[in-house]
């Protein structure tokens, strides 16, 4: 198992400002599998290329694929296995600061918020297929999939996978209230920070705190895809 960090808390860098969410990316050889223990973090897990199973809680068996996206709910052990021809790659949103489900005689118990934001009981994951699932478009050029939340108790943290086309671009923007944690799937492009405009590729991470202007433009002559995660900061 290889695993780099590429931004966290306690590891900022020039393009990556985070108070609550660390990002991985990991590879897990062929046969290979990963345990994984209760962490204290809500974890979104998208794996970009291979083949594999992933046991959440343990006991729920969910069969993963490039593009496969599960949310995992604090707590809950979980492990992955590579079960494909050549290795299986994915990266890994850890969301910090988030309740904890509560433990009774050795057992959880916590409610989801579905991506309404409205409470429903439920395992506290989502497996979806990014590319099957319901999207929108904005103008000619920008095409958003939402990948469905059940979550722990606390605010709506949206996650989406966004398509830009040749020549497109988000709009020029901020938040006051949200960081937005961006991964390039492929293409090329820029993204702006502030005054600043930054090349990106595939594997490349920028985590934008509150308060920053903010601009993705596709200036490849391919699809630029990336995830983005945004994180709601809870106030000091």
């Amino acid at each position: 198992m290889e695993q780099r960090t590429l931004f966290a808390p306690d590891k900022p860098t020039d393009r990556a400002q985070s108070r609550q969410i660390a990002l991985d990316e990991v590879r897990l050889e062929v046969d290979e599998v990963l345990p994984l223990a209760g962490y204290p973090e809500e974890r979104l897990y998208v794996f970009t290329d291979g083949r594999g199973f992933m046991d959440i809680y343990p006991g729920d068996h969910y069969e993963i694929r490039q593009t496969t996206a599960l949310w995992t709910t604090p707590l809950i052990p979980t492990e992955i296995r590579n079960t494909g021809p050549r290795p299986l790659h994915f990266v890994v949103f850890r969301i910090g600061d988030v309740p904890l489900p509560e433990q009774h005689d050795g057992m959880l118990t916590w409610t989801a918020v579905g991506a309404d934001g409205k409470a429903a009981p439920g395992s506290g994951q989502n497996t979806v297929y990014v590319y099957e699932t319901r999207r929108h478009e904005e103008g000619l050029h920008l095409r958003i999939h939402l990948i469905p939340l059940r979550r722990a108790q606390r605010m709506h943290d949206p996650a989406e996978m966004l398509t830009l086309l040749p020549g497109g671009s988000t709009q020029r923007h901020t938040h006051p209230d949200i960081e937005e944690s961006i991964y390039i799937l492929c293409g090329s492009g820029q993204a702006l920070w502030n005054d600043t405009w930054l090349d990106i590729a595939p594997g490349d991470a920028l985590c934008y705190p509150p308060h920053v202007i903010r601009k993705v433009t596709n200036t490849g002559d391919t699809p630029l895809t990336y995830l983005c995660v945004s994180c709601g900061v809870i106030s000091e």
